[in-house]
């Protein structure tokens, strides 16, 4: 049975679908190019590629959130740490560990609490999912999403050297 979760009278989210790909793949390039016009270089420019949404939206692990229909976010919940996270000195350990990637609110809709709304759908489908750990990594020049975590209680664990700069890595134990 799907995951589909009425947030609020305005936000749906739900398991995304291939139909999706374009509009995952476009909501991330919006976003980069937002991002890079701040200074703050956290992707290459061709990262992630329609590929690996694909396979996101495949495997089952990518979410969206919708507003009046449109996808306005994107989020992925899976198991696939990179070998880069053994460096880094977790606090909360386990092997029900779930990793964030690729999340994204459009750049019009940010300061709104749709960024609150689909971490907290996260967190309760990973927690319904078995997962007792939550972590991710974010790039240390993105101020705004560095304080937005640390506001959800989520914790830095420490910095490391990864793809084109260094990078805060977070954890929050969900049970």
């Amino acid at each position: 049975m799907p995951i589909i979760q009425k947030t609020s009278p305005e936000i749906l989210i739900r398991p995304a679908i291939i139909a999706d790909k374009v509009y995952i793949v476009s909501l991330l390039q919006t976003s980069n190019m937002h991002l890079r016009d701040q200074g703050i270089l956290q992707w290459h420019i061709n990262y992630p590629d329609p590929e690996i949404i694909e396979n996101d939206i495949k495997n089952g692990t990518a979410f969206v959130a919708l507003y009046n229909q449109n996808i306005i976010g994107t989020i992925v919940l899976d198991e696939n740490q990179d070998s880069e996270y053994d460096e880094v000195p977790w606090q909360f350990t386990g092997k029900s560990v779930a990793i964030l990637h690729r999340f994204i609110v459009h750049p019009f809709m940010q300061g709104q609490g749709i960024g609150r709304t689909c971490i907290k759908f996260i967190e309760h489908h990973a927690l319904n999912a078995g997962y007792q750990i939550i972590r991710f990594d974010t790039f240390t020049q993105n101020l705004k999403a560095l304080q937005f975590y640390e506001s959800l209680g989520y914790r830095n664990a420490g910095k490391l050297l990864y793809r084109m700069g260094y990078f805060y890595c977070f954890e929050k134990k969900l049970a």
